[in-house]
C-alpha cells in the first residue's frame, strides 16, 4: 500500500525529484511486468502451444479464482510476504525506485493480493505469444503502478490525509474483491464461449 512504498511517500521534498522517483518507480514496474509476460508468453508457446485442453484448464482456473475471490472456496494461492529492505533507501535518488518498481513489476516477489493476478499468470502462458503477454503485463504494470499513485494524489501525499485515503482503500477490501471476482467469473466465461465456437 501507498504507506509502504518509499518512492511516493518519502520521496524527496523537491517536486521535482519527486516526480523523478515516481517516473522510474513506474517505468521501472511496467518494463519488468511487461518482460515478466513476455517470458511466460514465450514459455507458453514452446510448451502449451494454443492447447484446447489448456484453454479449458484456464477456464476451470479462473472460475476457481473468481470463487476464491468472492470468499465461497478457500484456497491459499502462492505469494510471498516480502518487503523492501530498508537498506535500499540508502540507494538514494532514482536507486531505489527502480529497484522497487523492478521488484513489483515481477509481481511473484511480493504479495499478490488478488487472485487475478493468478489468473493472469496462467493465461499469459496459455495465450502461448510474446506479445499478448508483454501486453498484459503492461495493463497489470499500470493497474498497479496507478492504485497507489492515485491515492498519493488525492491526498497530497502527506499526512493524516495519506493515512486517511489509504485506509478508506484498505477497509473497502472486501468490496474490490467481489468486483475482481464478477470479472474473474466473466472472463471465464469468455473463455468457455470461445471454446465452444
Amino acid at each position: 500500500m501507498i504507506l509502504v512504498i518509499g518512492p511516493l511517500v518519502k520521496g524527496d521534498s523537491r517536486p521535482r525529484m519527486w516526480t523523478v522517483q515516481v517516473a522510474t518507480y513506474v517505468v521501472a514496474l511496467i518494463a519488468t511486468a511487461a518482460a515478466s509476460g513476455a517470458i511466460l508468453g514465450f514459455v507458453g508457446a514452446e510448451l502449451i502451444n494454443g492447447s484446447p485442453l489448456a484453454f479449458g484448464a484456464l477456464a476451470a482456473l479462473t472460475v476457481l479464482l473468481a470463487l476464491v475471490e468472492v470468499g465461497v472456496w478457500r484456497w491459499h494461492l502462492p505469494e510471498r510476504h516480502w518487503q523492501m529492505p530498508r537498506d535500499w533507501l540508502r540507494h538514494g535518488g532514482v536507486g531505489y525506485p527502480i529497484m522497487f518498481g523492478a521488484t513489483i513489476g515481477v509481481g511473484v516477489l511480493t504479495r499478490a493480493p488478488f487472485a487475478s493476478f493468478h489468473a493472469m499468470l496462467a493465461w499469459q502462458a496459455v495465450m502461448g505469444s510474446i506479445g499478448l503477454g508483454a501486453l498484459m503485463g503492461i495493463a497489470y504494470g499500470v493497474a498497479r503502478a496507478s492504485a497507489p499513485i492515485i491515492t498519493a494524489q488525492l491526498s497530497n501525499g502527506l499526512g493524516a490525509a495519506l493515512v486517511q485515503s489509504t485506509w478508506w482503500v484498505v477497509q473497502r477490501e472486501r468490496v474490490w474483491h467481489l468486483l475482481n471476482g464478477v470479472a474473474l467469473a466473466l472472463v471465464a466465461g469468455v473463455i468457455v464461449r470461445a471454446l465452444s465456437i
